[in-house]
């Protein structure tokens, strides 16, 4: 069974990713886990001296609040879909999540959170661990419910294609049974030539795809701008983006243009790979 850990900061953001979470592994055959991680830090809400034995006794309770608002929305609340296990864990977040990662097959979070002044100093949660997880992290926008996922749009360096990576999206894709648009986004100055296009086709066609794809290579001086354009034209269902070091990629996992993705009109979840070592 497939394992999916849902971080929560008790947020309508993070229940909006729980919500996702929960139909993504209903249709992959997976189990959810809720994790919510909590610091030492100073409440002036709370008694001066308040036990850990009872401060966990309260996230517990919350961690149930949250896990039984699922389907609120819907005037009642109906059995799970799938099984949902819950923990409450002192730590700092990132860390937890980052050194957790490597026990699940997918992270479902939001993509913004209630940390508030924190995010702004340190970054986004979200887009740290996006980029520094052990495995592929789907960011979900505040307010997006899921949707039959007919159409991925693969923000694609067709210059330096990783194949495994390359085979995961087409694993997921037949998976989903969903089509996958490769997109490629160039500056007028990069001079784009039609014949890596012509190269990357060649590569799909010898790995037999079992889904229509297409490939594009759009001229455009902000890569979100071009593949927002994109997206709102062809009705694409999910980003899918890697990360890597240092590279031309970086831009699209920068803090603010992750939020631009997340925040784009139609507001798509991104789901983000990483390049193994």
């Amino acid at each position: 069974m497939k394992k999916i850990l849902v971080p929560t900061d008790f947020s309508k953001t993070s229940l909006d990713a729980f919500r996702y979470a929960l139909e993504w592994a209903r249709i992959v055959g997976g189990s959810v886990h809720v994790l919510h991680v909590y610091t030492g830090t100073f409440d002036p809400n709370e008694a001066l001296v308040v036990s850990q034995e009872a401060r966990q006794e309260r996230m517990e309770k919350e961690m149930d609040h949250f896990i039984h608002s699922w389907d609120d929305e819907e005037g009642e609340v109906g059995k799970l879909p799938v099984p949902v296990s819950r923990e409450s864990r002192l730590g700092f977040a990132t860390d937890v999540l980052r050194d957790v990662s490597r026990e699940y097959d997918w992270i479902v979070m939001g993509s913004t959170g209630r940390t508030g002044l924190l995010d702004r100093v340190l970054g986004t949660v979200s887009s740290y661990v996006s980029r520094h997880a052990e495995c592929p992290v789907i960011m979900v926008p505040k307010g997006v419910r899921f949707q039959k996922i007919d159409h991925i749009l693969y923000a694609a360096n067709l210059q330096s294609i990783e194949e495994d990576l390359l085979q995961d999206i087409l694993v997921l894709s037949a998976d989903l049974e969903a089509s996958l648009h490769f997109v490629h986004v160039a500056r007028e100055s990069d001079n784009p030539s039609p014949i890596v296009e012509k190269l990357f086709d060649e590569l799909l066609q010898k790995k037999q795809v079992s889904k229509e794809y297409y490939i594009s290579t759009i001229v455009e001086e902000d890569v979100v701008d071009g593949l927002r354009n994109y997206q709102e034209a062809n009705d694409i269902d999910m980003y899918v983006v890697v990360a890597q070091r240092r590279s031309f990629w970086d831009a699209i996992l920068h803090k603010s243009l992750t939020k631009r993705l997340a925040l784009s009109p139609k507001n798509v979840p991104c789901m983000v790979l990483h390049l193994k070592d």
